[in-house]
């Protein structure tokens, strides 16, 4: 982004948090307005490629076109750098990432997705509008619980049905690949677009386009050659697509409503045969790496760098890195139980493992030691032993674990890196509040309260995480049920007005009858920045390695995680072959687990590295060593024995650079 376009932003009504986009003739940037917050995409339209008559065109047909499966224009932007469409946000990127992105959609949500593409151009049709550049890259994405909602995009060189008799059929503008035989010489008719849909529809069940090629082999095949279809699609489908890939426009589909109609009797007449839930593509590529595709990866053999056996199975795992000597250290959760284990997973000497009263469910860790949370209280546990009094010479070493924070209602709970603050966010009847805390590991406030530094009313009723972000920022996230009703928090309006400029947020949601995770961005003095609902739920949320970068499982969803980028929006559906039950980030990605042993590593971009059999099923706890990035810990657990392994993934066969 040049600072030319920083400044004039600055001067706008908008301000702009990353360029999400390139399109033929501008930038799309995910934009926030700076009283409101509302998310949006902003189109900046070049002048010299985009003339003012061709801009007026599309901002007219635009302002005409509202339906749920076509990018809605809101308004008009003029900035000193130049003039943008403010746009409706669609979070899930286009359809060629799904193509392109191995996201494996299944057959089912690949067809849905050609039928959202159907609805939005029969409303076009419908008003006399022509698209005449339909192509995955022009058809964006909204995440769905299901899947995804499609959306038509880009209608800068869309043609009204009546020009194509006033300017002599001139136009031939368009994507080679997706062109109907007529496009070639410059004509079009809404069959056309049908055409486009045809070969999208190809490609989403083949893996490739029905013609490849130069320019001019492209449209001497889109005129001449017949469609070739594989027999792995199934017969009804093929009718659909055979009709819309008619060379002459006459004997394609009538019009959007009819392709869309004979697309659904096509799948609920011939996809009783269990192929609903086959993934895409169903004919297997001849030669993946040829094609851009990863080959399909082996199940990399288990190679421990050592080990140790249990007397009890380890629930929780976490590491860090000694601030005295750089020594990497391990927190073992077993039970009530806390210990403290070397990188080696030795036990440290003098160091027995701390009883608490209740069971462990989670431990954050920090440079001066964790907190060990349970389901009424937080417990501070000291890395080095603190003597009450101050005197060494005293001769006493003392538990190094004391309650820190006593909680009677659920609560969430947060730590900053540093170890100076934390946050918890509680709910109690339908109220939620979060409260900063400061002197968490402070000698001299051994045995006391940490310090209440700010408790601000929140809209978390029912708080599923809460994330530290950052130093200054952290996210709480909880769970909106249908009917719900969502009331501003607790901040002053001057306050919740002033948006911080690192997140694309909504300062309030007022809507009711809203479903899926609500998610709220505050700073570390208590100023809520904002808040969006993601129509989903989300449950255990990892904070990733990449900045603002979360990863977390769907409710009810078994194969697949989300990988959301909090700045600016974005969200990525990744289909796995395991169910994973647990998650770890690391430096280079992440590693997910399932109950059957399989270990999974992600790169940062979601795309799958390698798969793992562990030597035992029942993965009770992985995680990330402190010492380095590519030293992996977990445990095993199952009829009644166990083991805590220490993996160097540089000495699995991974074909990754470390």
């Amino acid at each position: 982004m040049t600072k030319l376009l920083v400044a004039g932003s600055k001067r706008s009504k908008y301000r702009l948090l990353g360029l999400v986009g390139q399109g033929q003739f501008g930038k799309v940037y995910c934009a926030s307005h700076r009283q409101t917050g509302k998310i949006v995409a902003m189109k900046s339209l070049d002048r010299h490629r985009f003339p003012t008559h061709k801009f007026l065109r599309e901002l007219r047909f635009l302002l005409s076109l509202q339906h749920e499966n076509i990018v809605s224009c809101q308004s008009l932007e003029h900035t000193a750098t130049g003039r943008y469409l403010v746009m409706d946000y669609c979070e899930g990127g286009n359809l060629r990432s799904l193509i392109d992105g191995q996201s494996s959609l299944t057959l089912t949500q690949g067809l849905q997705l050609v039928i959202d593409v159907l609805a939005g151009l029969d409303h076009a049709h419908r008003q006399g509008i022509i698209h005449c550049d339909i192509k995955p890259e022009n058809i964006l994405l909204s995440v769905q619980p299901t899947g995804w909602r499609a959306r038509i995009s880009d209608f800068g060189i869309a043609r009204l049905v009546q020009e194509m008799y006033e300017d002599g059929f001139s136009n031939n503008t368009g994507s080679p690949a997706y062109m109907a035989p007529e496009r070639f010489y410059g004509q079009y008719f809404p069959a056309s677009d049908l055409y486009a849909v045809g070969v999208m529809l190809f490609e989403l069940l083949v893996g490739v386009r029905p013609f490849s090629g130069t320019p001019e082999e492209l449209m001497s095949a889109h005129l001449n050659r017949p469609v070739q279809i594989p027999a792995s699609v199934p017969p009804s489908l093929q009718t659909v697509i055979v009709t819309a890939l008619r060379k002459l426009p006459a004997r394609r589909f009538p019009d959007a409503a009819a392709m869309l109609k004979a697309l659904q009797t096509a799948i609920s007449s011939g996809l009783e045969s269990g192929l609903a839930s086959t993934p895409l593509p169903l004919e297997p590529l001849e030669d993946p790496a040829e094609m851009g595709f990863d080959p399909p990866r082996a199940i990399a053999p288990f190679v421990s760098l050592q080990q140790q056996p249990l007397q009890q199975p380890i629930h929780q795992l976490a590491t860090q890195v000694t601030p005295r000597n750089g020594t990497g250290v391990t927190w073992v959760a077993s039970g009530t139980l806390v210990a403290i284990h070397r990188a080696d997973l030795t036990e440290l000497p003098n160091r027995n493992a701390i009883s608490l009263p209740e069971t462990v469910q989670q431990l954050r860790v920090c440079t001066q030691g964790c907190l060990a949370v349970t389901q009424r209280g937080i417990y501070g546990v000291f890395l080095e032993p603190a003597v009450p009094d101050g005197n060494p010479a005293s001769g006493t070493t003392p538990d190094v674990a004391r309650l820190l924070l006593p909680l009677a209602t659920a609560f969430q709970v947060g730590l900053a890196p540093s170890g100076n603050w934390m946050a918890t966010v509680t709910s109690h009847q339908g109220i939620g509040k979060l409260t900063i805390w400061d002197g968490l590991f402070e000698i001299g406030s051994w045995g006391k309260i940490p310090r209440q530094r700010v408790s601000v009313s929140c809209q978390a009723t029912q708080p599923t995480h809460l994330l530290v972000l950052d130093a200054h920022h952290l996210a709480v996230l909880s769970d909106l049920r249908a009917g719900s009703s969502l009331q501003p928090p607790g901040a002053s309006d001057a306050e919740t007005d002033l948006l911080d400029h690192r997140f694309a947020v909504a300062p309030r949601v007022p809507a009711t009858g809203l479903a899926g995770t609500l998610i709220e961005i505050y700073t570390r003095r208590g100023n809520c920045l904002g808040s969006w609902v993601l129509p989903i739920y989300l449950e255990q949320v990892l904070l990733g390695n990449r900045p603002y970068q979360i990863l977390a499982k769907e409710r009810h969803t078994t194969h697949s995680v989300l990988l959301i980028d909090l700045k600016p929006l974005r969200i990525q559906r990744l289909c796995l072959t395991i169910q994973p039950i647990l998650m770890t980030s690391m430096v280079w990605g992440y590693a997910l687990a399932d109950t059957a042993g399989q270990l999974m590593l992600l790169d940062l971009r979601g795309q799958p590295v390698a798969q793992v059999q562990a030597p035992k099923p029942n993965i009770t706890a992985i995680a990330l060593t402190g010492l380095n990035p590519y030293t992996l810990l977990l445990s095993t657990w199952g009829k009644a024995q166990g083991m805590l392994y220490q993996i160097d993934l540089r000495q699995l066969e991974i074909d990754f650079l470390f």
